[in-house]
């Protein structure tokens, strides 16, 4: 036992084990990434969206293809034949896709996918289809066809929906919504009720939805977004604050739950060990444990903030970069900086009685990681995994920082009675109008340099709070070096990163999209490193 914790120590302390250790991390995670999109864990995606996938991943041998428009039929004839055979989707789904694919039908693979429809549509629903693409095609029969069809007694299954879907290809939203309210009178017809609820909410029109909400019918029509904007309406605010919160778990899907889980578990591991947590007793992980839930909690807050400044205080973000930073400061920064604060204060009694500041440094940390692991899987959720993806790595360790030093600064304004009130005011300021810069600066289009610039103010900010954390540091070594665990760790979440990419995307462009999470990985180590320069090994 004694010679293995030699050679663990031994290994942690090696700085080309550590090198090596990140790189083959990373690498595996791509090997990894690569063997998993071979599977097919794309079925939750509408057809329009593996097609575009398929065709963005494949674009440079489009590109070279002589008749290109022939290739890319060929693709697209091929994907609805293997989503039709598979049985992923079925006649609804299909004309909900047909305004995308009729581009294609009503070229030179008419008369393929006629036969291919005609294969695995039911008569009925096969001459549906086809009258849709032809009304499309602007065919002068087809759309008085469907409407007879619409007005029968019985009415065909569909036909309601084909017709709500034209006039909404023309958006003409007023008259699709008769036809959803007709089709939706089918039990199993839950696309056009959602569709009626949704024609109602772009139109504003919050009679019709009060009307519809009272439905019983339509109780699963309503995503919890919608029925929070109704609750705002009539101004029911514990409604409001009710539907933010299960709007927060509604939509959870396993692969963006596991990486930002993945993130967070990594994240809380290298904290403990950065503050020292086993130097403590054994309420330092207990209020670690309040932080991580009280900063996950922060987020419904800050929700119901956007709300009321939607209602009373409503601004735009503006064109030109000035007033997009006054924008991003004002509302970004300063809601959730306040909001994660707020909910840190309900510990600070304990902690001050405790008198430790890396232990305030520690759970306020704690605070700041709750609220990035909610902001995470919601924003995977929200983007399919690529919107965040460059600053996955990046938007962790910064709300950490932000809070850990807001929360810092906070406890000792009390544990010395006020005196220090400047210095709080002055780092939670910083932090607020830090926050700000940062996502105005990486949102701002005409910002071509905003990335490299938010990227400078994320470098002396990380290098401020290691600087901090160093200072309140006791001197120790540990059998796994605290190197070790930040590179393995980074590495792991790096790794996770680009595995889920892969599955939703493909290998080579989860690297480009994870490229950025590359250069902020290698930033918080170089800040790491230079800080707290331990001692390694060749």
């Amino acid at each position: 036992m004694t010679h293995l914790k030699s050679q663990v120590f031994e290994k942690s302390h090696s700085r080309s084990f550590l090198w090596k250790l990140c790189i083959g991390t990373v690498l595996l995670g791509i090997v990894t990434g690569f063997v998993l999109s071979r599977f097919d864990f794309k079925s939750e995606l509408s057809l329009q969206s593996r097609v575009e996938t398929y065709f963005s991943a494949n674009l440079s041998e489009f590109s070279q293809a002589g008749d290109l428009q022939s290739e890319l039929t060929e693709v697209v004839f091929l994907l609805v034949e293997d989503s039709l055979k598979s049985g992923e989707i079925e006649t609804e789904e299909l004309l909900t896709e047909i305004p995308f694919l009729s581009y294609w039908i009503l070229g030179d693979g008419h008369a393929r996918f006629e036969i291919l429809f005609r294969k695995y549509l039911s008569a009925v629903d096969f001459s549906l289809v086809f009258l849709f693409v032809d009304a499309l095609g602007e065919e002068p029969d087809a759309a008085a066809q469907l409407k007879e069809l619409g007005e029968t007694n019985p009415t065909p299954r569909y036909a309601n929906q084909v017709l709500a879907l034209l006039e909404s290809n023309k958006e003409l939203y007023d008259n699709a919504y008769p036809f959803l309210l007709k089709e939706g009178e089918f039990s199993e017809a839950l696309w056009a009720r959602k569709q009626a609820v949704i024609n109602r909410h772009y139109r504003k029109d919050f009679n019709a939805l009060e009307e519809l909400a009272n439905n019983p019918d339509y109780e699963d029509a309503f995503d919890p977004w919608i029925r929070r904007e109704l609750a705002t309406h009539n101004r029911d605010w514990l409604s409001t604050v009710k539907w933010i919160m299960i709007g927060q778990l509604v939509g959870l899907e396993p692969g963006s739950f596991i990486l930002a889980t993945i993130a967070m578990l990594v994240w809380g591991t290298l904290l403990l060990q950065l503050g020292q947590a086993s130097r403590f007793d054994k309420w330092t992980p207990v209020l670690c444990f309040l932080g991580l839930l009280l900063g996950m909690l922060s987020i419904t807050p800050g929700r119901f903030w956007i709300v009321l400044e939607d209602l009373y205080l409503p601004i735009s973000e503006g064109e030109d970069l000035f007033h997009s930073i006054v924008y991003f400061i004002a509302t970004v920064g300063l809601r959730e900086e306040v909001c994660k604060l707020l909910l840190f204060i309900p510990l600070t009694p304990i902690l001050i009685r405790r008198r430790n500041e890396l232990e305030f440094l520690l759970v306020a940390s704690f605070v700041g990681l709750g609220f990035a692991y909610v902001e995470n899987f919601n924003y995977l959720i929200s983007s399919m995994g690529t919107g965040v993806a460059g600053r996955f790595l990046t938007a962790n360790f910064f709300h950490i920082s932000l809070t850990g030093m807001s929360g810092l600064f906070f406890c000792r304004m009390w544990k010395t009675r006020g005196y220090s009130y400047n210095d709080f005011l002055f780092i939670f300021g910083v932090a607020i109008i830090a926050h700000g810069l940062y996502d105005a600066l990486l949102t701002h289009p005409p910002m071509d340099d905003g990335g490299f610039i938010a990227l400078i103010l994320f470098i002396v900010f990380a290098k401020y709070y290691f600087k901090e954390v160093h200072h309140l540091r006791e001197v120790s070594k540990s059998i796994i070096s605290l190197s070790a665990s930040m590179s393995f760790g980074i590495s792991l979440i790096l790794a996770s990163l680009v595995v889920y990419l892969s599955i939703v995307l493909n290998v080579s462009q989860a690297i480009q999209l994870a490229f950025g999470s590359f250069l902020g990985s290698g930033i918080i180590l170089i800040m790491f490193f230079r800080e707290f320069n331990e001692s390694l090994g060749a």
